[in-house]
């Protein structure tokens, strides 16, 4: 191949992943699923895993200048989140995207722009290092070649953001691509000599890195997943990793992977979860053949499983795919072995590359059938080891059954070679083209069949000026003081006019409900269903004015029903009329908000030696015994602010004399550190069934607290692994470029000495 062919076959795999990738982005911009809207059509899921990005909340972008409001960064990085619930660490330990570089933009950028910004920047990176990988191993029919791969990947990416809006598992699917591609790329199989001296390569290395980089800082249940997806693959190329990527490549990469994953076990294996909650609840595959008759997606499913798999597109036109997306072009697994049985006995690198490749496939579908049943098992720590959602090994399968493919059909010799056995022939004129009729009917089928076009809007976490001024006089939302609104399903998004969760909480409206998933070893909120998805929306059960009123929530939005839960509670518990706001909303008759005019101050008579320590849910009345209430000055506002400066928030307070303590409504943290205002002094902390309690300066019965953020050495790791991730990737692009600058010298030398 001669250099010139070679420079325009790199032109046409790059400009191949560029068309592809942004046409798929532009049209992802402009679809709506129906499983990820709400009635009005405003999609419920862009943010709704993303609100930790670690972007500050917003309260201003005047003159290109955001305004964090309770949020905590050390170097930029932010490390504590008050925006939402009672306090939380950043990142949470379901996906942790403030660990990203991408992190850096949140000053320039709202975070929605930088979630699109950076799910563009690693499909469009992906696919062209999936093309290069396929014109590694052959140019023949390369324009085809690369266009089938760039399309038929692109059913999972519309699946994670159009239908499901789940963009930061978008991100680790390309990583995946990534990552597989790597190990598929022709070096690991050329110039095998162990005299060579080691030299890296660009395509591996960047792949490597890039896609290490995504899934490390995504969702946790893919660490298993690529675990079996490489497990084979890593132990086959083993003896040529120092070839490839050479010493400093092997240096990068350990050291990324070390600063992203050991604090995320660390802080995993620490986390004490409520025994209210049960257990992550996993989803099975097709595959697993273990499970009973009655969860069968299909009949005979143990036969049927590999039809339904590999007709998978069909089958969701026709309404029998199941609930699940899992397919992976099971009927090019046929051609494939086809191939190899014809030239396994060449030993040549083709050769040798379908063999690793159907010991990866192995792996993948022993995981498949197996991991479920393990999981039902209960084996002590191996069962909580596997714990995730087994269907999506199909995504791993996909892509290394795709790429293999694609290398496959490009060796001419192979593809044009005639077999006189009938089998063979069936397979390469009837099979083969079946499998790329599906493979292309993928992605149309995820755009055509749940989705629908829609205005296109300006994606912003920004609410306008006039809008939080109508907030303010309808709702009696305040800036910095907490709120709750207590509805149904979309009831916040349609008062607001929000069409993201989240969204006010981003704009300087704190509020008690969150969705910090994954931290809950300090859940004094009612508990969700699931550990892992540690979130709190409030429902009509948590109307108690009570607890409203320790937490110091300002305002109550909630819907008034036939027995008036709510407001009989508000009325009960705030006798007087001088005690609360209570006013029908405008353009809303059947909603009320409340607003008390005297909030209470609770304090604790023991020392802090003997408090309960044992996080406790709020809402639980129980929960309340044994504290003194204490009122405050009427129409003084609410106890508890967020701080636009400096601080994290102030607390005023007052206390009998016989209190010890005074019970913060903040999640307790050993890295809050109290002082009194008025003082100056830096007061002692413990925890409370869950809360911050502060303990009471001697002779003082009423004051002012300021809370700052000490970080401890998690909080420092977690800064750290974010800028040693941007320094590996910086280190990584410099590398890449210097060798294309010695590459581009070294031709350039032999042509004048030629």
């Amino acid at each position: 191949m001669s250099r010139f062919s070679l420079d325009t076959d790199r032109l046409i795999s790059v400009l191949s992943a560029l068309v592809f990738g942004l046409a798929a982005f532009l049209l992802a911009l402009f679809l709506v699923s129906d499983k990820s809207t709400d009635p009005r059509g405003n999609s419920v899921g862009f943010s709704q895993t993303e609100q930790n990005l670690g972007v500050q909340y917003k309260n201003s972008w005047e003159d290109g200048r955001s305004l964090a409001v309770g949020i905590v960064k050390v170097f930029a990085i932010p490390v504590w989140d008050n925006g939402q619930g009672l306090g939380n660490r950043m990142p949470n330990l379901i996906t942790q995207p403030s660990q990203s570089p991408a992190i850096f933009l949140g000053t320039k950028l709202p975070v929605e722009y930088i979630v699109l910004l950076r799910n563009l920047f690693t499909m469009l990176v992906a696919l062209i290092i999936l093309n290069l990988t396929v014109l590694s191993w052959s140019s023949w029919q390369l324009t085809r070649r690369l266009a089938f791969v760039d399309i038929a990947l692109l059913g999972q990416y519309f699946l994670y953001t159009s239908i499901n809006g789940w963009y930061h598992q978008a991100d680790q699917f390309w990583g995946i691509c990534l990552i597989i591609s790597g190990f598929m790329h022709s070096s690991w199989y050329e110039n095998r000599s162990d005299d060579l001296k080691p030299r890296f390569s660009p395509v591996v290395l960047t792949a490597f890195v890039l896609g290490l980089g995504n899934l490390l800082v995504g969702h946790v249940l893919y660490f298993q997943i690529i675990f079996f997806a490489t497990v084979y693959l890593l132990a086959s190329h083993l003896a040529r990793v120092r070839h490839v990527l050479g010493w400093v490549g092997i240096g990068l990469l350990t050291v990324l992977v070390s600063v992203l994953v050991i604090p995320q076990i660390i802080e995993l294996a620490n986390q004490q979860w409520n025994s209210a909650s049960v257990p992550h609840s996993s989803q099975k595959s097709l595959l697993d053949f273990f499970q009973s008759k009655d969860e069968w997606v299909y009949r005979f499913q143990p036969i049927s499983a590999f039809f339904a798999i590999s007709f998978q597109p069909i089958l969701r036109v026709m309404g029998d795919a199941g609930s699940r997306t899992e397919f992976f072009n099971f009927l090019f697994v046929p051609y494939l072995l086809v191939q190899y049985l014809k030239n396994r006995s060449s030993k040549s690198p083709m050769t040798q590359m379908l063999q690793h490749s159907f010991g990866a496939l192995l792996c993948l579908f022993f995981a498949a059938v197996f991991v479920g049943p393990i999981q039902r098992a209960n084996v002590f720590m191996i069962s909580k080891a596997l714990d995730f959602h087994v269907w999506q090994l199909s995504q791993p399968i996909l892509v290394l059954i795709t790429t293999t493919a694609m290398i496959v059909v490009g060796n001419r010799e192979w593809t044009e070679e005639r077999s006189r056995k009938n089998l063979a022939v069936f397979i390469h004129r009837f099979i083969l083209p079946l499998a790329l009729l599906v493979g292309l009917l993928y992605p149309v089928v995820m755009v055509t069949k749940f989705m629908h076009l829609v205005d296109p809007r300006i994606i912003d976490d920004r609410i306008s000026v006039e809008k939080l001024l109508n907030l303010d006089d309808s709702l009696g939302l305040s800036q910095n003081v907490r709120h709750v609104f207590i509805g149904s399903i979309n009831f916040e998004n349609d008062l607001t006019g929000a069409y993201e969760e989240m969204e006010l909480q981003r704009a300087g409206y704190p509020s008690i409900q969150s969705f910090t998933y994954g931290r809950s070893s300090n859940n004094t909120l009612r508990n969700a269903e699931q550990s892992f998805r540690s979130f709190f929306d409030p429902s009509s059960l948590d109307c108690q004015p009570e607890v409203l009123d320790l937490l110091a929530v300002n305002a109550v939005v909630f819907e008034s029903t036939e027995d008036d839960v709510c407001s009989r509670n508000f009325k009960n518990y705030y006798r007087s009329s001088d005690e609360i706001s209570l006013k029908r909303v405008v353009g809303a008759p059947s909603v009320l908000s409340v607003k008390p005019k005297q909030f209470s101050s609770w304090s604790i008579a023991s020392t802090p030696e003997s408090n309960l320590v044992e996080s406790c849910p709020l809402f639980e009345k129980d929960c309340l015994n044994g504290l003194t209430v204490t009122k405050l000055e009427p129409n003084s506002g609410a106890p508890f602010k967020l701080c636009e400066d400096k601080c994290v928030f102030t607390y005023r307070w007052s206390a009998p004399s016989s209190s010890m303590q005074v019970l913060v409504p903040e999640n307790y943290d050993k890295i809050i550190q109290i002082k009194d205002l008025s003082t100056g002094m830096k007061l002692k902390t413990a925890n409370y069934q869950g809360l911050l309690a502060v303990e009471i300066p001697s002779g003082v019965s009423s004051g002012m607290f300021e809370a700052t953020i000490k970080p401890d050495a998690m909080m420092w790791a977690r800064v750290s692994a974010t800028y040693i991730h941007t320094l590996i990737l910086l280190s990584t692009l410099i590398l890449i470029s210097v060798r294309g600058v010695r590459a581009r010298k070294e031709r350039s030398d032999a042509v004048i000495v030629a």
